[in-house]
């Protein structure tokens, strides 16, 4: 038994670890070429990096890291505006990267990869170690507050989604028009893949910390239930031969 306790939290730490270094990887391969050559000349290639840099990296990655993570002082309220801080420079970031002047120096400037790596996937990395839990990490915001943090998450990435894929007309002009496909179209998959991916990374964590959250709920309404005490041992059985004697007379 102790050698099954012991080797769980190890498998549990060769998981975190995966995890890890899978985000790594993935930073690693949309950073470099082929693929960092394709997302200066497509736009949808380009999107899929920066769901790497902004979403899937940052969340694995963190993921990871979680059950290593120092315990912090903080609690209450100034640990849920961490929380909103880190939420805030995400989104802000996250925005800089899509605005249509910023996708077109990003075409024309390759060096400005760099600095599009830094301000996402840091950011990234803060937002998910605000929201996810471990037994070994600081505890993170109460979970309502936690569902409603990365619902704003999502949110703010399908309306960024939303202004790029349906504006009229073609709205960056430094990338490639996708062959058949015109500018547009390419603008349009992009806000398909942006709302796929940040539904996919988010979307557990709205719903699992409010099922355990009303779960919990629950399990302390029946612990304050009122339970009927046996009383003293033998209570209840003198009692029935006192009723007993009662209905024979």
């Amino acid at each position: 038994m102790d050698t099954e306790l012991t080797a769980d939290p190890r498998r549990r730490g060769v998981r975190s670890g995966a995890l890890a270094v899978l985000g790594l990887a993935l930073v690693v391969a949309v950073m470099v070429p082929p693929l960092a050559t394709i997302a200066r000349r497509n736009l949808v290639a380009e999107s899929i990096q920066f769901c790497v840099l902004a979403m899937v990296g940052p969340a694995l990655i963190a993921l990871g890291a979680q059950r290593s993570r120092p315990s912090r002082g903080r609690a209450g309220w100034p640990l849920l505006a961490g929380t909103v801080l880190a939420l805030g420079a995400w989104i802000g970031a996250c925005l800089v990267w899509r605005l249509p002047p910023v996708l077109d120096a990003l075409a024309r400037h390759p060096a400005l990869a760099a600095a599009e790596l830094v301000t996402l996937l840091l950011p990234g990395i803060g937002l998910w170690l605000e929201l996810v839990s471990s037994p070994r990490s600081a505890p993170g915001p109460a979970r309502p507050w936690r569902a409603l943090i990365a619902a704003l998450a999502m949110w703010s990435m399908w309306i960024i989604a939303y202004l790029l894929g349906f504006a009229r007309g073609s709205v960056v002009h430094a990338y490639d028009a996708g062959g058949s496909l015109g500018m547009v179209n390419d603008q349009e998959i992009t806000a398909v893949l942006l709302w796929l991916v940040s539904t996919f990374c988010f979307a557990p964590l709205i719903f699992v910390p409010v099922l355990a959250w009303l779960r919990e709920g629950a399990d302390s309404d029946e612990d304050t239930t009122p339970r009927v005490s046996g009383g003293v041992r033998g209570w209840t059985k003198g009692t029935g031969r006192t009723s007993a004697g009662q209905a024979r007379r």
